[in-house]
């Protein structure tokens, strides 16, 4: 049958002082998602499904990164 696709996004912005007391924590981070569920018609009973991430991250003292990841599912519904 059909699928669903999913997509989502966050931003976090922290409004913190440049002081050391904050030097690891984070200033911002923003994450973004889309996945692909579906069921084939043959087999009603299972879903598949695939999902992509990115997340990037800053911290208070300016250091910065970023991470994707792909994963991947099958679900047999009882």
């Amino acid at each position: 049958g059909p699928g669903a696709i999913n997509v989502a996004y966050s931003k976090i912005a922290a409004d913190l002082d440049d002081s050391p007391a904050y030097a690891t924590d984070d200033d911002t981070f923003e994450a973004a998602w889309v996945n692909y569920i579906w069921s084939p018609a043959a087999a009603p009973n299972i879903s598949y499904g695939i999902e992509a991430n990115w997340n990037q991250r800053e911290t208070v003292d300016g250091r910065e990164g970023d991470a994707s990841r792909v994963q991947a599912m099958v679900m047999y519904s009882f």
